[in-house]
């Protein structure tokens, strides 16, 4: 029926492939991040923490010429690499609020747990995976929500980092216009 003559199955099938991986890597990357600006000292921590809060201000949209021009210079393109350009898009516009909350998350950890696991020997790595992760359970758990929904419900940024046309496209950008998702052109349909 439907899902096939409009391609919307692949187009559904895409968008877990676009969704999962672009909410796996920023959530992971921004937990190891919030733990370093929560609990590790470190030259410049204070000034690249307000740097990342001051990115949450940068709108998106100023930011879609000059990474697609850099994608299509390095070849990141849909032909070439499938959805890597679209996860690295989305692991970037999604790390600063990760970042940002879950190291506001972490700060609010209990001090004492930390110098008791300094007394036992635990290393950086032992500390963030046996305490922090944990306990940070309701705060990755929302983090990943918002994130999940953030891509699910994209258009804009799937429609200019792969065409609307292409066989990568997830289900958002197909369904305002299903004509388009078979190739038989996007104009206007007669009454």
């Amino acid at each position: 029926g439907v899902l096939h003559t409009s391609n919307l199955g692949t187009s559904f099938f895409n968008s877990f492939m676009i969704t999962i991986p672009a909410t796996v890597i920023p959530v992971t990357i921004a937990a190891f991040a919030a733990y370093a600006f929560s609990w590790m000292k470190f030259w410049g921590r204070d000034f690249f923490f307000l740097a990342l809060v001051g990115l949450l201000a940068l709108p998106l949209q100023a930011t879609f010429i000059p990474i697609l021009s850099l994608f299509v210079k390095l070849g990141l393109t849909p032909d070439n690499v499938g959805f890597l350009g679209l996860w690295l898009a989305h692991t970037g516009y999604g790390l600063p609020f990760a970042i940002y909350l879950l190291a506001n998350f972490f700060r609010s950890l209990p001090t004492d747990l930390f110098e008791s696991a300094e007394i036992d020997g635990a290393g950086t790595l032992t500390v963030f995976f046996r305490i922090v992760l944990p306990l940070s359970v309701p705060a990755i758990a929302s983090l990943v929500i918002f994130q999940f929904l953030s891509i699910w419900y994209d258009y804009l940024v799937a429609l200019i980092y792969l065409g609307g046309t292409s066989d990568f496209a997830p289900l958002t950008v197909p369904l305002p216009n299903p004509a388009t998702a078979t190739g038989r052109g996007g104009g206007p349909r007669p009454p």
